[in-house]
Formats: C-alpha cells, structure tokens, sequence
C-alpha cells in the first residue's frame, strides 16, 4: 500500500507561480501543463462552461444553465483552466501527449507538481458525493468536482464530442479507483475502447505509466488523448451535459480529467435514424488522437 502523502497547493498566480518555481515544481515549457484557478463569483461555472467548448463548436449553452460542483476555497482550488498541455515523455516509446486549452477538473488539488513527486498525492476537499457518479462506480464517491449545463444544438445534429485525458495516483496499484463519467442527456459516454469505464484498474493496459516521473506531471498513470462522442436523445430539443470526477470509497489518492473541444457532431438530414433509447448498444465511429478506434455506449452498469 502506498503511503499517503498530502501536499499544500499553490494558486495559479505570479507569487504562488514564483514560489513553485524557486521549488523546482515546475518542468520546461516543452514538457509542461500550466493550470489556472478561477475565482469564485457567480459567473464561476459559466466560464469554465465556455473554456469547455471547441473553435465554432455549435453548442449553444443556455444562459444560466451551468452549475458546478467542488471547492473553491483559499486553501482549496478543486478546477480550473488550463493551457500549454504538451507532455512529452523522456521515454522515447511513449507518446507525446498534447491538448488545445480546456478545462479540468480533479478529486484534490488542480494545481500539482509539474514533477512526480509523490507516490500517492492526496488532498481531501470535502466537496462531498456525487449521486451520478456514484451509480456509475457502484461505490460510495468522495470530494466529487462535476461541471454540467443544458445546451442546444442545430436541427439534425445527433451527437456531441470531446477530448480528453484522465491522469491518477492511483494507477497502478490500488484495487479502490476514482470514477470519471461524461453524461449526455443523462447516459455516460465515457469508456475505454474495450468498454471499461474511465476507472484505473491495477496495472491497467490503458493507462500509460508515469511512475518514474517520465512525464512532467505529478499522476502515476495517464490516458493517452482519447474522444468522447455522446448520443443526443432524439426525443429532447434541450439536451443536459455533466461530467465530472470523484473519489471513491475513500478520498485518498486524486485523480484528474482534462478536458476540451467540446463540438457539436455534424448535422444530417434524412436516411438517418432516430438515436436510439438509452440502453441499446450502438456502435459509432470516432478518431482517437494517436489512435483510432471504435467507442462503445456505455449505460453506467
């Protein structure tokens, strides 16, 4: 078992930035993923809504809408922005993982060491359960940070995509693993391309290690660049986004997705279908950065 190890954050401004570099925190900016913090006032959750979104994404997000679930304390910055995503290992078989700017979301602390500098980093933000996730786990969930908003979309339009990479300290050991969850019109989307939830499993194959610390960033284990698409219920004209990440049962060890480019999928008129019912499986074709493969819809079971 690994020893529990809780770190102090630092705010993503110049004072906090100086102090975590005089530290040797922060890597080169050829190997690095810088994370921005975001106040919190009540236009919180609507600027992490829109940091979301893609280049001309085609999704309308309604005004007032967008709720966000997590702490955002002094001592305690759960989200945040993020920029410069470009991580590349000093192990030349591995891949060089790179996102356009986003969002992310984690069960701890947003800003980590740019360093793998702990075994097990555990910050406890007592933002409580997260009753989507926990169905989805099938386990209790802990310090839950989930970001949801009602959106629409141009007519035809049937699906919904996204980038993203989940990082965690507890790959690749721990048998009790966090839970991420993408949930579109309330079905989760978000599964490995052999179906497996976005949940470590121990010595996964879907994860990439960063145990020795070959990557710039504190996780033990990361996903490569992965995309989501989501399935939107034919039967609404408003549809519901939520996604988010937790603990679970206990609050030890975080974890983190980091997420961007949500878009709408391209709008088809005709010859098509009606999306099916949530709980019939369908297979849809998606590109994976670095890799393609199939996605398969997973009903949370």
């Amino acid at each position: 078992m690994k020893k529990q190890h809780t770190v102090s954050l630092f705010s993503a401004n110049p004072m906090g930035a100086a102090v975590a570099l005089a530290l040797g925190l922060y890597g080169s900016s050829a190997s690095a993923v810088v994370v921005t913090t975001v106040a919190n006032t009540s236009s919180t959750a609507s600027v992490m809504a829109n940091a979301l979104l893609g280049e001309n994404s085609g999704i309308n997000i309604v005004a007032g809408s967008a709720t966000i679930e997590g702490t955002n304390t002094t001592s305690i910055k759960q989200y945040g922005t993020y920029s410069d995503f470009n991580l590349k290992s000093s192990v030349a078989a591995n891949p060089t993982l790179t996102m356009a700017n986003g969002v992310v979301l984690t069960s701890g602390a947003a800003v980590v060491p740019r360093t793998n500098t702990s075994t097990g980093l555990t910050t406890v933000t007592n933002s409580g359960a997260n009753a989507q996730l926990t169905k989805l786990a099938g386990r209790t969930t802990y310090d839950a940070n989930t970001l949801g908003f009602n959106f629409t979309v141009a007519e035809g339009v049937k699906s919904v995509t996204a980038k993203f990479v989940f990082a965690t300290e507890e790959f690749p050991d721990q048998t009790v693993t966090d839970i991420f969850g993408f949930f579109i019109d309330g079905v989760n989307y978000a599964t490995f391309a052999d179906g497996k939830l976005i949940s470590n499993a121990v010595g996964s194959s879907n994860f990439i290690s960063n145990v020795s610390g070959n990557y710039g960033i504190e996780y033990d284990g990361l996903t490569n660049v992965l995309t989501m698409t989501g399935l939107l219920n034919s039967l609404l004209s408003t549809h519901t986004l939520m996604f988010g990440v937790a603990d679970t049962s206990d609050t030890r060890y975080d974890s983190a997705v980091f997420m961007n480019s949500l878009m709408a999928g391209q709008a088809v008129t005709g010859g098509i279908s009606d999306v099916p019912e949530p709980g019939t499986t369908f297979l849809f074709g998606i590109a994976l950065a670095a890799a393609g493969v199939l996605r398969r819809k997973n009903t949370g079971k």
